[in-house]
């Protein structure tokens, strides 16, 4: 797992929010309610922020930035 050298800053924070929820919250929910014997999906949160480059998105959250990668 990456880990990150410095704090998040207030726009990786909302970009990475909003992947946990799209991506990972719901999933897991979802498969805990309909299957809860399954093994949860693992995820690499913190290289997120590396691969999808939070910091280029500097004007807030942008709901249509997830499209761009």
């Amino acid at each position: 797992m990456a880990t990150c050298a410095r704090p998040l800053v207030p726009t990786q924070n909302r970009l990475h929010l909003y992947n946990e929820e799209r991506e990972d919250f719901r999933q897991r929910v979802k498969l805990i309610l309909e299957d809860p014997t399954q093994p949860l999906p693992a995820i690499d949160a913190a290289n997120w922020v590396l691969e999808r480059a939070y910091l280029q998105h500097n004007t807030g959250l942008d709901l249509n930035y997830a499209g761009n990668w």
